[in-house]
C-alpha cells in the first residue's frame, strides 16, 4: 500500500522500502519524467521513442550485473 501527499509544491509518495526494487522505481520515475517532458514539449512519437531507448540503455547498464555474468 502507498500514501500520497501534496506538501507545498511537492508530491510525496510513501510505501515500505522493501515493497519495490530500487532500480524499478528509478525506471518508473524516469518514465514519468519523459511523459511530462513529452506533454509539455510535444515530442513526436519518434523523438519520445529515441529518448526512451537512451534511458532504457542507461538503466540496463546499471542493473545488468544482477542478471548476467560479464
Amino acid at each position: 500500500m502507498y500514501q500520497l501527499e501534496y506538501v507545498n509544491k511537492d508530491i510525496v509518495i510513501r510505501f515500505p522500502r522493501d515493497s519495490i526494487d530500487k532500480n524499478l522505481l528509478a525506471s518508473i520515475l524516469e518514465f514519468l519524467e519523459i511523459e511530462q517532458i513529452r506533454m509539455k514539449r510535444k515530442l513526436t512519437e519518434n523523438q519520445a521513442g529515441q529518448l526512451a531507448k537512451e534511458i532504457n540503455q542507461k538503466v540496463w547498464e546499471k542493473i545488468k550485473g544482477k542478471y548476467i555474468e560479464e
